[in-house]
């Protein structure tokens, strides 16, 4: 009812919640706060990505994803990882907090940590967090 009671804004022809709220509560109506929010990030550098891949992982009780017809060479070394569909790995791999984007080609026996691989880069992540 408070909605239906709230005009619309000149500027923007929307409905502003907070007035809602406010008459809402004029009304005599309670309002309470709910947290539902387990876990928030903004998504601005490739490390940012990384990180809630990982964080998204930790939710789900995993050290790594990996998807569809993608396979893993034996004796490699997967944690912390989320590794797409239709990747392709040449040879045995370390891969720590790593991120691989679908159609990506890894083509290396090094340790890759913190980074992001894309089909067309290794994007390096410093400052990944926790």
């Amino acid at each position: 009812d408070a909605v239906n009671k709230t005009p619309r804004t000149a500027l923007r022809n929307e409905y502003e919640l907070t007035l809602s709220l406010e008459l809402f509560i004029q009304e005599g109506n309670p309002v309470y706060a709910e947290d539902i929010i387990e876990w928030d990030v903004n998504l601005t550098r490739p490390a940012d990505i990384l990180r809630c891949n990982i964080v998204s992982l930790g939710f789900r009780n995993r050290s790594f994803l990996i998807g569809s017809n993608t396979s893993i060479p034996e004796g490699s070394n997967i944690r912390d990882a989320v590794i797409g569909n239709n990747v392709t790995i040449d040879n045995a791999v370390s891969l720590h907090r790593v991120l691989v984007f679908d159609e990506s080609h890894i083509n290396t026996n090094e340790q890759l940590e913190n980074v992001v691989i894309t089909p067309r880069a290794i994007i390096p992540c410093l400052d990944v967090g926790e």
